[in-house]
């Protein structure tokens, strides 16, 4: 019966801890490239078990319609999956990514097609910002 219990007991354990080891992605990057028609994905997923702990899907959808769901087996990188995928999209349209681990868990991730120089005026506005933040917190340090 002490058997019975201590085995019963191990495998609640095991179980309980299976989940722990599986972690979603815990940040996907996305950028379209409308010249070409390339989805870039780029997510950071640490796996020390590359052939155990992988994304093993990456389900694509294009307006909230699945276009593509492209299967995986193991993850080449231990940090971090790169995935270049060919489809079409236009400006305005809004492309979203679900990454599903091998172990469990899921990131969702979206973005909205642009035109580069949308890109760019958008990008440089933040740096912008990001200067005058910067400036803003140096004038009002005291040096010493």
């Amino acid at each position: 019966m002490k058997r019975v219990i201590q085995c019963l007991f191990f495998s609640v354990l095991f179980i309980a801890a299976g989940p722990v080891y599986a972690t979603p992605p815990r940040e996907i990057n996305l950028d379209f490239d409308l010249e070409k028609g390339v989805l870039s994905i780029e997510m950071l997923h640490v796996s020390h078990d590359r052939n155990g702990h992988y994304i093993r899907k990456v389900v694509i959808l294009r307006n909230g319609k699945e276009i593509k769901s492209i299967h995986n087996r193991q993850q080449v990188d231990p940090s971090h999956f790169l995935l270049e995928v060919s489809m079409e999209a236009v400006v305005g349209d809004t492309i979203e990514i679900k990454a599903l681990c091998a172990g469990g868990g899921s990131k969702t991730a979206q973005m909205k097609v642009e035109e580069k120089e949308e890109k760019m005026e958008q990008g440089s506005r933040e740096i912008e910002k990001d200067l005058l933040q910067l400036k803003s917190e140096t004038s009002e340090y005291e040096y010493p």
